[in-house]
């Protein structure tokens, strides 16, 4: 009996743990060739093609207000997947994939931009990303 929870990946963004939860990423992969795209937001990096399907890359770190890293020796994506819309979005690494019991999830401190919820693992503070709310942001449903 595992109680209620979710699986999440824990990826490592500009030295922060955020937490996608599994049904929201389709795929954890190394950052593929990028395209540019002309005339979109700042956040989007271009277009990527996965096995023959085509997905927006977005900088992620750009779209949480989260420091830039001079470089990133082995970047890599995630594929977010939403009800409508799905995306790639860069990171920097992942640690793990867990079960996360719905009780250790803590509603943030103050409003942050993005992310539903919190919890420790270990030392870390892990942030919880709310694709959804980031597909529905203004950025987001502007450039869709």
């Amino acid at each position: 009996e595992w109680g209620a929870g979710k699986q999440y990946a824990l990826v490592e963004l500009s030295g922060n743990s955020l937490a996608v939860e599994i049904g929201r990423a389709s795929q954890i992969l190394e950052l593929l060739p990028i395209t540019p795209v002309p005339h979109t937001p700042s956040f989007v990096l271009g277009v990527c093609n996965v096995r023959g399907a085509i997905y927006s890359i977005v900088e992620l770190r750009m779209l949480l207000g989260l420091s830039m890293p001079e470089r990133v020796s082995d970047p890599l994506m995630i594929l977010l997947e939403g009800e409508r819309y799905s995306c790639g979005a860069t990171i920097e690494g992942v640690s793990e994939i867990s079960w996360i019991p719905d009780s250790e999830i803590v509603a943030p401190p103050t409003d942050i931009p993005y992310i539903s919820g919190l919890f420790r693992k270990g030392q870390n503070t892990v942030l919880v990303l709310d694709v959804d709310a980031l597909f529905q942001s203004p950025e987001m449903v502007e450039f869709q």
